[in-house]
């Protein structure tokens, strides 16, 4: 691939993986709404976490929690946006900044579309003013490591490096989102909607950029 192309990701891919994910969302929302089968899960989930918990692994997930905040992220992603312009990708800049930011301004619009509480225990250790569904930690770790994931992917030339980007990848969004059921943020309907909210909007965000991107050249 040239080190000048935006992406090797073929545009259907994209609009596969933004149907697929997108109807995994609804049908998760629907669950949560109507108290089916993954939404009768939760509760029981979050109960069992809480109560065998443990001091190191709370101080440690309270780390992960703070290490991806979006004032953070978004210090990071700046950083990143500023070396991508110097060198020139322009597209890349643009997609970070659409996915990270953007994603955050999303998810703030749909929990509030949402509006579900936050799990309730005795002797909570995570309070926050802000509704539940979808996890906002869990909806960031995957637009970030989703789009470092593919930007080192276009630019990685060997199939061992390539699948340690897309397993430490997947391990960080899986780590995070635990992180925030672990401490009792968030239940698993939020972590999974977080999930798919997140490839939902990566690959709508790889199709508007590509387009972009195309426009220009012509």
């Amino acid at each position: 691939m040239s080190s000048h192309s935006f992406t090797s990701v073929n545009p259907i891919v994209c609009v596969i993986a933004l149907t697929f994910a997108l109807v995994l969302f609804i049908l998760i929302a629907a669950d949560v709404a109507y108290e089916g089968i993954l939404a009768s899960l939760d509760f029981r989930i979050n109960v069992s976490l809480h109560t065998n918990r443990t001091a190191g692994l709370t101080e440690f997930f309270h780390w992960v929690s703070r290490l991806h905040s979006n004032w953070l992220a978004g210090i990071v992603t700046f950083l990143i946006c500023l070396y991508l312009w110097r060198r020139r990708l322009r597209s890349w800049v643009l997609m970070f900044a659409l996915t990270i930011f953007g994603g955050m301004l999303l998810n703030a619009l749909l929990k509030l579309w949402f509006v579900r509480p936050r799990p309730q225990f005795e002797g909570v250790i995570y309070a926050s003013r802000s509704f539940s569904f979808p996890s906002g930690h869990t909806v960031l770790a995957t637009v970030f490591y989703g789009t470092l994931g593919i930007f080192l992917l276009s630019r990685l030339p060997d199939r061992k490096s390539r699948a340690l980007t897309v397993t430490f990848a997947i391990l960080m969004i899986a780590l995070v989102g635990f992180s925030r059921m672990y401490l009792g943020a968030h239940y698993l309907t939020d972590v999974m909607a977080g999930m798919m909210e997140g490839v939902a909007w990566i690959a709508l965000c790889l199709l508007v950029v590509e387009i972009t991107r195309r426009r220009r050249n012509d």
